[in-house]
């Protein structure tokens, strides 16, 4: 994913907040998907758009980890959630 694109949690998708998990239904599934751990951080960061650069920088801090290590994982669980039509991009 390129460091500018920008994301934002489809509007369409429902979803509740459990015990620290986050469950999602996107338009048309049969099965919510369950977000965990940093799931559960980027669901919540991306009730705006953010870029993807904005994105490992928030998860970096949060985790205290530097965002060189953050970057690979936080590319992974974006591009799983848009996969499952949880995410789009946005201008």
């Amino acid at each position: 994913m390129m460091r500018g694109d920008r994301w934002v949690r489809r509007g369409d998708v429902l979803w509740r907040q459990t015990a620290g998990t986050v469950l999602v239904l996107a338009p048309g599934a049969d099965q919510p998907v369950a977000l965990t751990g940093p799931g559960v951080a980027i669901w919540h960061l991306l009730t705006v758009p953010m870029t993807t650069h904005a994105i490992v920088s928030c998860m970096a801090d949060l985790y205290r980890d530097p965002a060189r290590r953050m970057a690979e994982d936080v590319n992974r669980l974006l591009a799983a959630m848009a996969t499952q039509h949880l995410l789009e991009q946005s201008s």
